[in-house]
């Protein structure tokens, strides 16, 4: 009987949606200032208590303000708010989520729907359901996409992007609407639409046992042969770009035949005197050695003898000081 009274009880809270209350004006009782659109809804997604409104001059443009929901005097046409206090200009939106698009899935994995919109109760700002649908955008219409309701207290974690609910949660959930693909029978429900997908041997990871063995997935065979086949394709595509340059590339081969080219570069010549041409003059040649007067020179008023260096005949190996022509004796 208690479970029964809290159910009617919960049945009784007037709730509004988020879409009410996006792309309203907001403005003040007092003095019927307009202080911009409902642009977005922050939401506490830990406590799933509505915190504020986003605001701006117009749904595009404009910087954005914030109402707290607290504020909030009366919801109609317009919404109102008591008077321009009631903006917080340095309010921060810091580890709050707008809910919109994100995915609902179960423990088991099974997919429930992307959240398109939700009710609140607008007069402490608790959550009371989620709204989802296959594709979660909310400019979509009811009648075009089904849509459904998924209690609050199904939800078990939620994260940045996924929302888990409990398992059989596909089972407890409220349909509000129809599309006319599901009316039709060509469509069905996003975790039935989400099992069909998985099912497809393309999509399946999972492998197989043929005959006791363990055999690759349908998605490796399918992936390996659609490289296969791509690289046949490739190869084809390339030899038809060959053979259409190949007259281009003996056209212009054709034309550089017809070219007249200069001498060939040929080994080094020297001229010699008596016009015969001679060898090219060796490495060795240069380091002969060069035998030099001894000169002299006065340093301190005293004359000294200065030894002229001689090169070596060949290059030492290790590594000395350079000759220098001023090496004393």
């Amino acid at each position: 009987n208690n479970n029964n009274n809290n159910n009617n009880n919960n049945n009784n809270v007037f709730t509004l949606t988020r879409s009410q209350l996006m792309g309203k004006e907001v403005v003040t009782r007092t003095s019927g200032v307009r202080l911009g659109q409902c642009s977005q809804m922050w939401v506490d997604a830990e406590n799933w208590m509505v915190e504020a409104l986003a605001i701006r001059q117009n749904a595009l443009t404009g910087g954005v303000d914030h109402v707290k929901l607290s504020a909030l005097r009366q919801v109609g046409d317009v919404v109102l708010v008591h008077d321009e206090n009631a903006v917080e200009r340095r309010w921060s939106a810091y580890n709050l989520s707008p809910l919109i698009g994100c995915d609902v899935i179960t423990e088991a994995g099974a997919f429930i729907g992307r959240v398109r919109d939700y009710e609140f109760d607008p007069e402490d700002g608790s959550v009371k359901r989620l709204i989802v649908d296959a594709w979660g955008i909310s400019a979509i219409p009811d009648d075009v996409i089904s849509t459904y309701a998924v209690d609050v207290r199904e939800v078990i974690d939620t994260g940045r992007e996924r929302i888990m609910v409990e398992d059989g949660c596909e089972q407890r959930v409220e349909q509000l609407s129809v599309s006319l693909l599901q009316r039709l029978e060509l469509s069905g429900t996003p975790w039935e639409e989400e099992e069909t997908f998985l099912q497809d041997p393309y999509y399946n990871n999972e492998p197989r046992r043929v005959a006791g063995r363990r055999m690759p997935s349908y998605y490796d065979e399918y992936e390996e042969e659609e490289m296969i086949r791509y690289e046949q394709r490739r190869r084809r595509q390339r030899e038809q770009q060959s053979r259409r340059r190949e007259p281009q590339r003996q056209q212009r081969q054709r034309k550089k035949e017809g070219i007249p080219l200069m001498r060939p570069t040929q080994p080094y010549e020297r001229m010699d005197a008596d016009g015969k041409r001679g060898t090219r003059p060796q490495f060795d040649a240069y380091l002969d050695p060069v035998d030099r007067p001894y000169e002299y020179e006065e340093i301190s008023g005293a004359p000294r003898e200065r030894r002229a260096s001689k090169r070596l005949d060949k290059p030492s190996s290790s590594r000395r000081r350079p000759a220098s022509d001023y090496d004393y004796l």
